[in-house]
């Protein structure tokens, strides 16, 4: 569901607004709640997605098994925040030289 953009919103605004929810059903040794972030946030690509990221993990400070699954999380963001900034303009470029 999260591969598709309404389907990352959708998936990505659940999660952040049932996380307690979702601790009391699976808790925080479950390693799925844990993968389920990476899953959803791994082609977020800007800073508000990131920063809600960062907020979220703030309120909720206490990750258990989904530590490292955090922090891959966020490095991946970081990484798609990176690539674009890196790489938009050529693309742009590509595809104007493309369609002229």
């Amino acid at each position: 569901m999260s591969r598709t953009l309404v389907g990352r919103e959708t998936a990505w605004t659940f999660y952040k607004n049932n996380f307690q929810k979702l601790v009391s059903i699976y808790t925080l040794e479950s390693r799925r709640l844990g993968i389920a972030i990476h899953s959803i946030a791994r082609s977020f690509e800007n800073e508000s997605y990131l920063e809600e990221m960062n907020q979220l993990f703030e309120l909720y400070p206490n990750a258990g098994a989904g530590v490292s699954t955090r922090k891959q999380a966020i490095n991946q963001v970081n990484m798609n925040i990176e690539w674009i900034k890196t790489r938009e303009q050529n693309l742009l470029n590509a595809l104007e030289t493309i369609s002229s």
